[in-house]
């Protein structure tokens, strides 16, 4: 979804009637002077890139004097700062801050509704606000029909502590974040942190994060160019292609390449979980065949790179399809790192009997592939777990491996409070599986 950077965000909240620090954005050190010269204040100079905790990075720096502003700006412009080249800095007056906040509308999943957050803490990042100050946060579902209404704003500031003499001008500001940008704009993600009430009693975003929805971006085509500029290379391809790159981290050790978005997204849990760093994750969705070369090529261009997980479970595209495609991609592309291979699904079988021919191939080009199903045992595959219900922790375990991780199996953090969840999927299986017209699931259902 396209990220707006913050001087482009902060164009839109001024147009809509938000108020931001006074400044201009620059590319180069001289033009960073000459702003400085004509606001003629002490200033701050952000780098702008599509990224948070741009502070913690080192990416924003104070500044008294033209001189000084121009030489922080040398330091910036040019240099790399979260995986993005920086290519301009925004220039703003230094503000006399007397109290800081906090402001967000997001897309609640689970809740189906947008959930607007509003805290009395401000100038950090929302889940430290949450930890540290969790009286002080206050979230609301809003009903999308009837949208935000002021008096719900209202009492969600008085909720967190926010002094009388400011509530009704923070709830407007809230009520305008909601209507003015994110309804407006189709966005699934805004908000105002730092918003900050400076010592002569104004309310000013000192920075600005927007998010728009790619499915409403037709909506807002003048918005486009200006958000696809700051793709790097390996987003730029994957966009042209037509599948998905999420890049995590660019200096990340594995890559995940899976037909679901959620196949992907639950991978990094648990190399996250493991203290592993996921690089990217890339939704190929039904074309496997087609693109297995093309995405394997495009993150093998990670500079850090260890292992490569292709995570197949197949639905309306056969897994013995996919299976062939990605043993074709594998073999033109070379890698000279290790590859797994996890199929399952629609076509398993046959996708197995694939894997078991080409594994000989592939031990003759001296490439390390292997393969693994949850219907096969371990004497057919050194990954496969016979029995295993879990199609994701055995593929994981053998890519942290190659990545010098040990695995250690940590049940999720709702399984103590939720043990019957367990009791009730394992009883669903038993269930379902001797239903499927492959043997092997039958077989399979005999197990826990």
């Amino acid at each position: 979804m396209p990220y707006l950077l913050e001087y482009e965000a902060k164009q839109i909240f001024k147009k809509e009637g938000l108020t931001i620090p006074e400044g201009e954005v620059a590319e180069t050190p001289k033009q960073v002077k000459s702003i400085v010269e004509r606001i003629g204040k002490p200033v701050v100079v952000k780098i702008q890139i599509p990224s948070g905790r741009r502070g913690r990075a080192g990416g924003v720096k104070f500044a008294d004097n033209a001189d000084e502003a121009e030489k922080a700006a040398s330091e910036l412009i040019g240099k790399e700062f979260l995986g993005h080249k920086v290519n301009k800095v925004l220039v703003e007056e230094k503000l006399n801050i007397k109290k800081e906040f906090y402001i967000g509308v997001v897309n609640d999943r689970a809740a189906k509704s947008p959930a607007i957050l509003i805290s009395s803490e401000g100038g950090m990042e929302i889940e430290e606000i949450t930890q540290k100050f969790p009286e002080k946060l206050a979230k609301i579902n809003v009903d999308i029909f009837k949208g935000l209404q002021v008096f719900q704003a209202r009492n969600a500031a008085r909720k967190v502590g926010i002094p009388v003499e400011l509530i009704n001008s923070i709830s407007n500001t809230v009520y305008n974040l909601y209507w003015r940008i994110y309804r407006k704009y189709d966005a699934t993600f805004t908000e105002i942190n730092p918003l900050c009430l400076t010592t002569d009693g104004k309310l000013v975003a000192a920075d600005a994060r927007l998010s728009i929805d790619d499915d409403a971006m037709f909506r807002h085509k003048e918005i486009m160019p200006e958000t696809e500029k700051y793709l790097n290379e390996r987003e730029k391809h994957a966009k042209e292609k037509g599948y998905v790159y999420v890049e995590l981290d660019p200096n990340g050790e594995i890559a995940c390449i899976s037909n679901g978005a959620g196949l992907g997204m639950s991978v990094m849990d648990y190399v996250n979980e493991a203290g592993g760093r996921l690089a990217c994750f890339m939704d190929v969705g039904g074309r496997f065949y087609e693109l297995a070369g093309d995405a394997l090529k495009t993150v093998l261009t990670l500079p850090n790179l260890k292992a490569v997980l292709f995570h197949v479970y197949a639905g309306l595209t056969r897994a013995n399809v996919i299976a062939k495609g990605v043993c074709e991609a594998i073999k033109e592309v070379k890698p000279k790192i290790p590859i797994l291979i996890q199929v399952s699904g629609t076509g398993e079988k046959g996708a197995i009997e694939i894997m078991k021919k080409e594994s000989e191939e592939f031990k003759k080009m001296g490439l390390i592939v292997e393969w693994c199903s949850h219907t096969v045992t371990g004497k057919e595959s050194s990954t496969a777990h016979k029995g295993g219900v879990d199609v994701i922790e055995t593929p994981v375990k053998r890519v942290l491996e190659w990545c010098g991780i040990k695995y250690k199996r940590n049940p999720p953090k709702w399984l103590p409070e939720h043990p019957e969840w367990e009791k009730t999927t394992r009883e669903i299986m038993r269930k379902t599986l001797p239903l499927r017209p492959e043997p092997e699931y039958r077989e399979l259902a005999k197990y826990e």
